[in-house]
């Protein structure tokens, strides 16, 4: 759960930070308009405050939303790998990466990744084409596990500054 907490935070941080600014920017239009509004012309401070006070608690109120639904859908594929006790399985090559679990399998050249993502302790491997992701957590692997396979993606699909 906590590794798709990380997915969570690293795919919604540019909307996030967009959000934080603009309810700074309302609250300071907003006492701006409370302290320089003149009482005999049209507030217009207040008004445009208000206005986008209120679009904002829309925006804050679907980003709530999603992230509900988000971790609803987890965690009932969460579930539903625990009742069929599955496991996945990773496998690394110098052709390409290949993905297994008892429902599936995959099997992907490099060419079709992404740079590399590392996000708290995480490799996000994302594909070009569509939402695909695949995310190995430092806890699963062990410190020097975790390096040698960074090493290695980086050298495969380069790797992403955040």
């Amino acid at each position: 759960m906590e590794s798709h907490k990380a997915i969570w935070s690293f795919s919604n941080k540019k909307h996030i930070k967009t959000l934080l600014f603009y309810t700074f920017l309302c609250l300071l239009i907003l006492i701006s308009g409370l302290i320089f509004d003149r009482h005999d012309a049209f507030p217009a401070g207040i008004v445009l405050g208000f206005g986008l006070l209120v679009y904002l608690f829309f925006k804050w109120s679907e980003l709530i939303e999603r992230r509900s639904r988000f971790f609803k859908k987890v965690k009932k594929q969460a579930l539903h790998f625990e009742e069929m006790a599955m496991e996945s399985t990773f496998i690394f090559s110098d052709n390409g990466f290949e993905y297994s679990d008892k429902e599936k399998s995959f099997k992907f050249i490099w060419s079709l990744f992404k740079p590399i993502v590392l996000y708290k302790d995480n490799i996000l491997l994302f594909l070009k084409e569509g939402h695909v992701t695949f995310m190995i957590s430092k806890s699963e692997l062990g410190d020097k596990d975790y390096a040698e396979l960074c090493n290695m993606l980086s050298d495969k699909v380069g790797s992403a500054n955040l």
